[in-house]
Parts: C-alpha cells; structure tokens; sequence
C-alpha cells in the first residue's frame, strides 16, 4: 500500500505541474500568438497526433498490463519487454514515414509547421513509460518529465516573443518531447536483461495491442477530430478558441486521470492473483475520489468560466467563456470512466466492451460535430465530446456491474452532484452581470471552495454511516495503531 500511496503522490505532484504550466503558459502564448496561431498550432498538431496513435498501437495499456503481471521476475519482465518494444519501433518509423508523404500532399498550407513536428513523432520511439508505469516506477517518469517542462518553460518565455515565433514555439514542443523520452534509455538498462525477440511471441502481442488501438482511434474523433473539421468548417481562430479552453479543462480533468495511470497496474497485479476483495476496496475508495473532485471541478470551472477567460487569456479570447462552461461537464464522467476502463475493464481484459463503449462515444460525436459546428463553431464540438464522454461513461458502466457495485458507488456519491448544484448556484448570483475582474474571480474561487467543502464536511459528520465517514475512520484509526505500535 505505501508504494501505492507513494506512487499517487508522484503522479498527482506531475498532473499539479502540468496544470501550472498552462496557467503560466497560456496566458503569454494567447497574447503573443494571437487566436489564429493559437489555431495553426493545434489544426496541425491534431493531424500529427492522428501518426502518433499508429506510431503506440495501443501499446501504453497492453505493455503496462503485461509488464506489471510478471515484474517480479526480470527475466520474463525483459522478455515481454522486447517482444512489445519490436513492435513499437516498427510502427513509429512507418508512421513517419507515411507523416513526411501526408506533408507534401495534405498539408501544403502550413507545410512548415508541419515538417517540424516530425520531431515531436519521432519522440514515440523512445517512449517506453509504458515499462515503468507496469514497474510502478513512476518517480523515474515524474521526475524527468518535471525537469524538461521546466526548461520548456524557460525557452518559451525566452524565444517566443512576437507572432512570427510560432515556429519557435512548435520547435520546443517537439523537442521536450524528444528529450523527455529518449532520456528514459539510461533508466532502462538497469531494468531488463536483452532477450531475443521470438517471431511467435511478437505476433501474439499484435492482436491486443491493435484491440487497444481501436479505441484509441474512436476516442481521438473527439480529441483531435474536433479541431480538425474546426480548421475545415469554420475560421482558424475557431480552432485556437476550442484548444485554449480545451487547455484549462484538461487541467483539473489531468489530477482525476493520475489516479488511473498508477492503479492500473496495481489492479492488473492484484486481478492477476485473484485477490478480488483488495480490487473492490481499492475501486470504492477511487470513486469517491472522483466523484468529489469531479463535481466540484465541474460545477466551479462553469461557474467562473465567463469571469475567468477573459481575465486569463485576453479579451480576444472571450468567447472561450462559454465554450469552457460546456466543456466543465466532461470532467465528472472523464473520471468516472477512467477508474472503470482502468481498475476493471483493461486489468480484466474486457478489451472488446472497452472498444465498443468508446466507437459509440466517436459515432455520438462525429454526428453531433457535423450538426453543430458549422452553426455554433467551437460550443458546437464542445456540446459533441461531452455527449460522447457521458455515453462511454454509461456503458462501461453497465459492462463494469458484473465485477463491481457500481449503482452503489453512485448512490453513495450523489451528495456530490447536489453539492456542486448549490456552489454552482450561489457563484452565479455572486457574479451576477458583473464585470470580470481579479478581485471578483478571487472572491468567486474562494466562495467556491468554501462552500463546496463546507458541505462536504457537513455531510460527512451527520452521516457517520456512509461509506466516506467510514473510510476517514478507519484512516484516522490505522494511524493511532501505527504510533501506538512505535
């Protein structure tokens, strides 16, 4: 349990960085870049993440899953290491090599933008973070991963400085990318022993990678389809609007996924043994953990939103306000599914409900998207990906009660979306028709959070039967027996 523990704080302490970074980055980016290079960015990086996916295959989950069923003995550990990673270096080269075909025919009209994020593709070759995480290593990948953001940081800031830049800017990117994971060769050698891929061994690993494949080829429809029919159907700045707001979302939505990246292992290991009691304490306690966070992170972000983007982004950015009070509500069930896809369907190898639940989602998006956009712009692919989250979620939800009490868990939680209704409300008459202003977004933050605790703590000590009370007990009492032991 401690390296558990110790592996959520390394992991939630990264996703804490990569939600400064944006509050520290995108503020300058938004004012120096302007909304339309804001949107040649993302227009072409969406495109270029489309050869990421081939270049993985879905190998991050197969190759943790494999990894952490046998890492307690090396020699299979490397073994399987091999057999995955041959297959990961074959796919990365052809995915750029089809990439540098795709520039000189599709993308002629940022054709320099383009060229350069062949850098941020090959960065794929090296990535293997899939091997710590099934260790659970996860200090190692944090650790590094927080020194190059800092740099990256510092190299914006210092060549980034006018709107010709956005060269410079798209260079950096793809260069931390690069050095973040070739860095991980030095980590590697201590880990594994070399072992001769096995032709047989190598084949075997391509049915599960490609199941995996599948649905991360749906799910992009709405991460990355969404700017690109933006950059076809509507105006550039449409683009930048949606990947800003997009930006500031993700970052509460990063501290609910952390969770998944270290229990996914954990569970994997624990299935693996069949200590299927563990499994269903460990997936309780991390509902309640969503089911908090996501409401209160959903509710508050579409309270301040209108307040805070023009504040934080610039007035050319003002309508990301609206678009940002959309996308708020994907945060909740982004997390929900999140604990469903990783503490039960993928350790369970229920690849196949994982695939369906996730085409569903991209089918309810790409139709939503082609309805919408071409009216409401950016709201309209904002309205299509919190459709198809909220359909992935119930599904996978539906698949996940044959293991798992999930009605229960959502009994148990739903003071939360209560809860976040009343903070929600009473941030809407503090803010009023009021103009945005620092001073109105600090009081609206800190209203916020008390009320949304308050309540919290209120429902917790008159409930003292509810499976939260319970679990701070017998917190508060693990703690006393360990003093008393020493």
């Amino acid at each position: 349990m401690n390296r558990t523990v110790y592996n959520i704080f390394y992991t939630v302490a990264y996703q804490i960085l990569t939600i400064l970074i944006p509050f520290i980055t995108t503020p300058y980016l938004s004012r120096i870049l302007g909304a339309d290079n804001i949107g040649i960015y993302s227009y072409t990086m969406s495109i270029t993440q489309y050869f990421a996916l081939i270049a993985m295959l879905g190998i991050s989950d197969h190759g943790n899953r494999s990894i952490a069923a046998v890492r307690d003995d090396k020699k299979n550990v490397s073994k399987r290491f091999w057999n995955i990673y041959i297959i990961q270096l074959i796919t990365s080269i052809l995915s750029i090599l089809v990439y540098v075909i795709a520039c000189d025919i599709y993308l002629t009209e940022y054709y320099a933008i383009s060229l350069l994020q062949i850098i941020y593709l090959i960065s794929f070759i090296f990535d293997i973070n899939w091997f710590f995480w099934g260790l659970e290593k996860f200090k190692i990948t944090v650790t590094r991963n927080f020194f190059i953001k800092i740099v990256s940081i510092i190299l914006i800031f210092s060549f980034v400085k006018e709107r010709s830049d956005l060269p410079q800017y798209v260079l950096i990117v793809s260069l931390s990318a690069l050095v973040s994971n070739a860095i991980l060769l030095f980590f590697i050698r201590k880990e594994i022993i070399w072992v001769k891929p096995c032709t047989k061994d190598i084949l075997t690993n391509i049915k599960p990678c490609l199941t995996l494949f599948i649905p991360l080829v749906a799910r992009s429809i709405f991460v990355f389809m969404d700017k690109i029919l933006l950059g076809n159907l509507c105006p550039i700045s449409q683009v930048g609007f949606y990947e800003n707001a997009e930006k500031i979302i993700l970052a509460p939505t990063s501290i609910l996924t952390a969770l998944g990246t270290v229990m996914l292992p954990k569970l994997s290991n624990l299935i693996y043994n069949k200590q299927f009691d563990t499994v269903k304490q460990y997936t309780q306690i991390s509902m309640n953990y969503i089911m908090f966070l996501g409401c209160g992170f959903s509710f508050g972000v579409a309270a301040v939103a209108p307040i805070f983007a023009p504040i934080f982004l610039g007035a050319e950015f003002q309508p990301c306000g609206t678009i940002m009070q959309v996308m708020s509500f994907t945060i909740l069930p982004v997390g929900i599914a999140n604990v469903l896809r990783t503490q039960c369907l993928i350790p369970r190898h229920c690849d196949f409900s994982y695939v369906i639940s996730v085409g569903l989602g991209a089918v309810v998006n790409l139709i939503i998207d082609l309805l919408l956009i071409p009216n409401l712009g950016a709201v309209g692919a904002s309205i299509g990906w919190l459709a198809a989250e909220i359909v992935i979620t119930i599904y996978q939800s539906i698949v996940a009660r044959k293991w798992l009490p999930v009605g229960q868990f959502y009994k148990e939680n739903s003071v939360y979306f209560l809860n976040g209704l009343i903070m929600f409300y009473i941030l809407w008459l503090l803010a009023g028709n009021r103009r945005p202003s620092i001073l109105l977004l600090v009081i609206l933050i800190i209203v916020g959070v008390t009320v949304y605790v308050g309540l919290f703590i209120f429902y917790i000590m008159t409930h003292k039967d509810s499976s939260g009370y319970k679990l701070i007990q017998e917190k508060i009492y693990n703690i006393k027996k360990k003093k008393v032991a020493k």
